[in-house]
């Protein structure tokens, strides 16, 4: 899919609401619902099918992180439940799941979809981003997560850092380094910029384009939204984990929003562990 350019919210919001809204129609007639599926035109994470996209997710979780039936997880922007939903089967009694999300609807949402699921919790982070939270009391790089300290065998990030500005993000980092017991590790996703891409994103060949300069790391796709979608500069990413005792292990895997190769996600996905 080729993301070129992009309309004003407002109008995108209320084409897609509609057009989601006949689906869900669909859904209701046809039985096709699921009780921990959000409908469509309440969907704030994303297209896509969401059963599949969880169960695929949870794949590379397992595969990358090592992740045991009996781990401690946290899922930072666990939106409405997309990763939750697999790991309801995956997790045993002594295995616990916590989301943290920005969107309030979104906590609100699997508080009630989960409440047959007693170790699954959910935490609504009040942080300010201008596309997903404008209202926000707190901001990101002054947010601290409310968690003991080695608290988690795996933390994950599936599409998070590509609305975060640098600072932010350095400051997520020293937060999940925190967090994670030692050996733990750390999934996370983001539209890398380094040599190949920004190349890429050049010649017009990138599946986003991204131009604008924001926080002199990064670039975003739109000018008036800048959270919108934000590519960060590698250099800069290597660095933080660095400097917050996270080790990438391994080579970063490349999405193919930046090349035509096969890959695992659109997004780029880095693994690292605590030191």
């Amino acid at each position: 899919m080729q993301i070129k350019q992009y309309v004003p919210q407002s109008i995108k919001r209320i084409l897609q609401y509609s057009y989601d809204a006949w689906f869900d129609l669909a859904d209701f007639v046809l039985g096709r619902g699921h009780p921990m599926v959000p409908a469509r035109r309440h969907t704030f994470i994303g297209r896509g099918d969401f059963i599949a996209d969880g169960r695929a997710f949870l794949e590379t979780l397992v595969q990358f992180t090592g992740l045991t039936p009996g781990g401690q997880v946290l899922d930072i922007g666990s939106g409405q439940g997309r990763m939750a939903l697999p790991l309801t089967g995956f997790l045993s009694a002594e295995g616990r799941y916590t989301g943290l999300e920005i969107v309030k609807s979104g906590v609100d949402w699997c508080e009630q979809a989960y409440v047959a699921h007693e170790n699954f919790t959910f935490h609504h982070a009040d942080v300010f981003n201008s596309y997903y939270n404008p209202g926000g009391q707190y901001q990101s790089s002054d947010y601290p997560f409310p968690f003991p300290d080695d608290e988690f065998d795996v933390i994950f990030l599936a599409s998070v850092f590509t609305h975060m500005r640098p600072a932010d993000i350095a400051h997520y980092l020293k937060e999940i380094s925190r967090c994670l017991k030692p050996g733990g590790r750390c999934l996370a996703s983001f539209f890398l910029l380094g040599e190949d891409s920004r190349a890429a994103i050049s010649c017009g060949e990138s599946a986003v384009v991204f131009r604008f300069p924001v926080d002199g790391h990064s670039l975003s796709a739109t000018e008036i939204d800048p959270e919108n979608a934000i590519a960060i500069d590698e250099g800069f990413i290597r660095s933080a984990y660095e400097k917050n005792g996270l080790k990438i292990e391994g080579e970063v895997h490349r999405g193919t929003w930046a090349t035509n190769l096969p890959a695992l996600s659109l997004q780029d996905m880095v693994i690292a562990c605590a030191r």
